[in-house]
């Protein structure tokens, strides 16, 4: 495809981390890619491996950004810039899913992944996003983003942050089948935020109110003289 023919990109500059010794590495290196010519080798075009190759030894990458040099780790990750979500022999072909993609009008990638076969498919659905999101964020973004995107069938249930994944590859002798879809808007972190405030306002509202934790120093009047004393004391 010709440069001028590539569709603009919202997302772009797209940072993410890299470990490209293998699974076991622990030292992230910090990548971006900042074209779309980038997003359609890196997922369209990737390199082929002999069935032989250990697997172990793939160099991958991370949603997971991280400040500074420190090693791949849940506590120090800073942010997470897409969603992965691994399908593992879903009824669902990774076409089927990339046109119900695009009917949700979300900017993607998938892919199948190592050890895919066409009697047991496996592969790994790319959602990008407005921005970054933080910790703090990443399980209601998920779930939300799962709520929505509403096929759930054979998907993983893995939320760890510091989770790394295989980089796209060509099995040699083994189907590979990839789709890239850019032109569309990524999803909106934001707006999901919105939501999630409005929702938490609602209840309020309603009476529900926001559930509280009690410490054994949270003070709790128990008595009509209005003494108080901590949880402890109970």
């Amino acid at each position: 495809m010709d440069n001028q023919d590539r569709p603009t990109c919202s997302f772009l500059p797209w940072q993410f981390s890299l470990f490209l010794q293998g699974m076991c590495t622990v030292q992230p290196s910090s990548a971006s890619v900042k074209s779309v010519e980038k997003l359609e080798k890196m997922f369209l075009s990737p390199p082929w491996k002999s069935m032989s190759f250990p697997k172990k030894m793939l160099p991958c990458w991370s949603p997971a950004l991280y400040n500074g040099e420190k090693r791949r780790a849940n506590k120090n990750v800073n942010q997470i810039s897409t969603l992965v979500f691994d399908y593992d022999k879903p009824g669902w072909s990774p076409s089927r899913m990339a046109d119900h993609l695009k009917g949700l009008s979300l900017a993607h990638a998938i892919h199948t992944t190592w050890s895919h076969t066409d009697e047991a498919p496996r592969y790994r659905v790319v959602l990008f996003l407005s921005r970054p999101v933080r910790t703090d964020e990443f399980l209601f973004v998920r779930e939300a983003a799962v709520s929505l995107v509403g096929y759930t069938d054979g998907i993983d249930d893995l939320k760890d942050l510091a989770r790394h994944y295989a980089l796209p590859v060509r099995r040699t002798s083994s189907p590979f089948e990839s789709h890239l879809e850019v032109s569309l808007p990524p999803l909106c972190v934001d707006s999901l935020m919105a939501e999630n405030k409005e929702e938490q306002r609602q209840d309020s509202v309603d009476g529900e109110g926001p559930e509280y934790l009690l410490t054994p120093d949270t003070p709790l009047q128990i008595s009509e003289s209005g003494d108080e004393q901590t949880v402890q004391f109970l």
